[in-house]
């Protein structure tokens, strides 16, 4: 099984900051890295996510044939509010 995925998050964290590079929670440091480490493991990020799992199954149907399944499940976190998002 071949699983990967691309994570991405629009704006940017810090007050004021104009979305350049280099602003916000995700700077290119080691706290920055940690941040985006983190974010990225927890299912409830802010951040939007888009896996492709990719399944192969082995001698499907009546001639044994190989079976490849590519799901593509994308995840958009919506805000309600300022305390509310909808994943």
């Amino acid at each position: 099984m071949i699983t990967m995925g691309v994570n991405y998050k629009f704006g940017s964290d810090a007050p004021g900051a104009s979305g350049s590079p280099g602003h916000g929670k995700y700077q290119d440091t080691d706290q920055g890295r940690e941040n985006l480490a983190k974010d990225a493991q927890n299912p409830i990020a802010d951040l939007i996510s888009v896996p492709f799992p990719n399944n192969t199954n082995f001698n499907v149907g009546p001639f044994n044939r190989a079976q490849n399944v590519l799901n593509i499940q994308p995840v958009v976190p919506l805000h309600w509010s300022n305390d509310w998002i909808v994943i």
